[in-house]
């Protein structure tokens, strides 16, 4: 085996053991497990109904018998596009087999890129092993020893080369990619021998267009940048020339906006409220622009540019060996300062904007510590030994294994018991491939009752559902009578942030995601006389940035009481198989209608309608 050959296994091994590891450790801690629980207890399986939907090729993501979907869902499908045809033939186990693909991916770009900045390939691995390291170390004693700094540089780095799904899983493979044929582009001044890398580009810029917006922002403006930059002396002539080759780049470009705009135009308009999108004006759009300008002086942001640019202009510009593959990633830095203003001057609709400073924390961070390596290669290189490889693999498994031994500490093992022991019932029972109207408050459930191909579920959460808010509403107000939550009771739920001083209403949340959502811009309704003043003094501290605060406006509050004041017994909608987690707020004695108790361990019990 070449040496090529050695690193892509090595790469292979450490992408295998990074998804595989948390497995491994888990089953020392509960050795007899469901591995179906296991694969949702260990994955981030918040995409996971989207995925099922659309495997489905079912665009209505809804699960209802009741209350069907009449427009799409509007969640970016180029971002789980993958999951979702292998979810067709390996189900809930596609997440592992595409966590290790995907993180192999990942990481082989990331090799890649490096080997452009002329290390050499030994190198290049060490650099990469050590970027994967640092990861596992922040998230160690960030976690464990709850150090903020750890966590603050661990977020944004995890956040473009971490195994989450979607992001950065399958987005940083389309930014990574875009990267690397830029890097090949600036390479070559012949623009015939770039060809083939602009239609690649071209291709992954309309992934990212209906995948994650603003890294398409990004490297658009990477893009631009490189290419006037390298053609600027007859780009012109190139344009004349290249005519119909550039309309073909443009017109693959164009297709990932046109498919957005098709997915925008028949999708649920509630939906993008759900997911925290917003209208502003021009005063609004004046106050962002400051925002983002005043943060440009955060400490740690000023701290990056003045080190980027004393890097680039003067150390790394004597360095004659390093070429222009480099820029890639410093134009990838600056573009990332320049995209949220673009980004704002030109478009009236917002959404979490918080993503524009992460982009600009990691692109900062990733043309550093490679400007570093590659000054250290260059003024020690004697001192770099191939065994320094071996010893940065061995601290990166051992900080994985302590990292997965942390995940396990707060499981509860009865629960998980309890849970495996839900799953043999149903199964023993023929409880598959029904069209029976099913309920539970437990998210797990949720995915094993739809792994056994049963089709209906009462309730999904807003974030997954295409249904409008009007429909949500009725299940989610229908789903609290049936428990009989009185009025008193229900008011206290939509009052949770009065009544505990918190800036987050759980309610709202859970079942609307973002659309009560606020912050110095965005709020539902106008700030007089719908929030009290203790709420009203949170929004206004709330960055315009952030979308996590949720707080429900009083004439929401009265409207939503009202209308859960009209429902009575007539109206209620009984699902005919109900499995409760035990809680204080839904308790199976205080149902309404004929319920049996069919089966019930310590967390969970399930009720059978016999009306």
């Amino acid at each position: 085996m070449n040496s090529n050959g050695k690193i892509y296994l090595q790469i292979l091994l450490i992408s295998s053991f990074l998804i595989l590891a948390k497995y491994f450790v888990s089953y020392f801690y509960i050795f007899n497990e469901d591995f179906l629980l296991k694969i949702l207890r260990l994955e981030d399986i918040e995409y996971l109904f989207i995925v099922e939907s659309l495997s489905r090729l079912d665009l209505k993501t809804d699960w209802s018998s009741i209350y069907s979907a009449e427009k799409i869902i509007g969640f970016p499908i180029f971002s789980v596009i993958w999951h979702s045809i292998f979810f067709i033939f390996f189900n809930y186990y596609s997440l592992i087999i595409l966590g290790i693909i995907f993180s192999f991916i990942l990481y082989l770009l990331i090799f890649k890129i490096l080997c452009h900045l002329e290390m050499g390939r030994d190198k290049s691995f060490f650099v990469l092993i050590s970027l994967v390291t640092i990861i596992q170390v922040l998230n160690f004693f960030g976690d464990i020893y709850e150090i903020e700094i750890f966590n603050l540089i661990y977020q944004p780095i995890n956040e473009f080369v971490g195994s989450r799904f979607p992001r950065p899983l399958v987005t940083s493979i389309y930014l990574f990619s875009s990267i690397f044929c830029l890097q090949k582009i600036s390479f070559n001044k012949d623009f015939s021998k770039s060809k083939r890398y602009l239609i690649f580009l071209s291709l992954f810029l309309s992934l990212l267009m209906n995948s994650y917006f603003y890294l398409f922002i990004v490297v658009s403006i990477i893009s631009l940048i490189v290419l006037i930059y390298n053609f600027k002396s007859n780009i012109i002539l190139l344009l004349k020339k290249n005519y119909y080759f550039l309309s073909l780049c443009l017109s693959i470009i164009i297709s990932g906006f046109f498919i957005l705009f098709l997915q925008s135009l028949y999708s649920e308009s509630d939906y993008s409220n759900r997911i925290g999108m917003y209208s502003v004006n021009i005063q609004e759009k004046i106050y962002l622009l400051n925002h983002f300008f005043l943060k440009l002086f955060q400490i740690e942001i000023i701290l990056l540019i003045l080190i980027s640019f004393i890097l680039k202009f003067y150390f790394l510009k004597k360095l004659s060996t390093l070429k222009r593959n480099n820029d890639v990633i410093f134009y990838f830095f600056t573009s990332s300062l320049l995209a949220p203003f673009i980004f704002i001057l030109f478009s009236n609709k917002m959404i979490s904007l918080y993503h524009f400073w992460t982009i600009v924390k990691f692109s900062g961070f990733l043309f550093v510590f490679t400007s570093i390596f590659i000054l250290i290669f260059e003024k020690f290189s004697n001192l770099y030994n191939s065994k320094y490889n071996i010893a940065l693999i061995v601290i990166f498994l051992t900080f994985n294994i302590l990292n997965s031994m942390n995940l396990e500490k707060n499981t509860t093992k009865n629960e998980i018991i309890d849970l495996k022991k839900i799953k043999q019932y149903l199964e023993k029972n023929n409880f598959k491939n029904t069209n029976i109207d099913f309920y539970t408050n437990d998210y797990l459930i949720k995915h094993l009752w739809l792994n056994l191909d049963n089709k209906y579920l009462t309730t999904i959460d807003g974030f997954s559902s295409s249904q409008s808010d009007k429909q949500l509403e009725s299940v989610v107000l229908n789903i609290f009578k049936l428990f009989n939550i009185q009025n008193v009771e229900f008011i206290e739920i939509l009052n949770e942030t009065n009544k505990y001083g918190q800036s987050r209403n759980n309610f709202a949340v859970q079942y609307f995601n973002y659309k009560y959502s606020v912050n110095f811009i965005r709020h539902y309704k106008p700030l007089v006389n719908e929030y009290t003043n203790n709420e009203i003094k949170i929004i206004k501290n709330v960055s315009p940035l952030i979308s996590y605060y949720a707080i429900i406006p009083n004439s929401e509050k009265i409207r939503l009481l009202n209308k859960y004041k009209k429902i009575n017994l007539g109206q209620i909608i009984y699902p005919d198989l109900i499995i409760l987690k035990r809680n204080s707020f839904f308790n199976e004695r205080s149902i309404l209608g004929k319920y049996r108790d069919i089966y019930s361990n310590n967390n969970y019990v399930i009720l059978k309608n016999d009306m």
